[in-house]
């Protein structure tokens, strides 16, 4: 499928995941020494749906979205000091014959507050156009929904 041809005007702030993910994979392998059969723990994770990304729109309300063009359709506000983001990490690793294995499921999932996404380090820019990947309509609707809401 050939990709289509967007354009935009929003701009989005790239966030800094090491941190995030370093505390990740520290959940993730206590979560693997918890399971009933322990298995080989996980060498990295990652958040699904790849890279967080801060948008805002006109009226200077914040929005987190990932590189699938997924996130909350409502703003960030101090309310989510009480209920944070949700954020799935999967995992990768080497079996015990050696062989690499990706998690089909989350192996753990990490509660991002107002106050922890306002800490993270911005490590660039993005035009929203090159932020949300492109393959296929789910995607291309996606961005269409980011780019109307965060051009407001």
């Amino acid at each position: 499928m050939p990709k289509t041809e967007r354009t935009s005007t929003v701009t989005v702030e790239l966030l800094d995941m090491k941190n995030l993910e370093a505390l990740a994979l520290i959940k993730a392998n206590n979560n693997a020494r918890t399971e009933l059969h322990p298995l080989v723990l996980w060498d990295r994770v990652r958040a699904y749906g790849g890279q967080l990304a801060k948008g805002t729109n006109k009226d200077g309300s914040v929005f987190i979205l990932n590189t699938e063009g997924v996130g909350r359709e409502g703003p960030l506000t101090d309310d989510d000091e009480e209920q944070g983001i949700m954020v799935d990490f999967h995992g990768d690793r080497h079996n015990t014959v050696g062989a690499h294995e990706t998690s089909m499921f989350p192996v753990c999932t990490a509660e991002l507050r107002l106050k922890d996404i306002n800490e993270m380090e911005v490590t660039g820019t993005a035009n929203l156009a090159d932020f949300i990947r492109q393959f296929g309509s789910r995607l291309e609707s996606n961005f269409d929904l980011w780019n109307r809401l965060l051009s407001n």
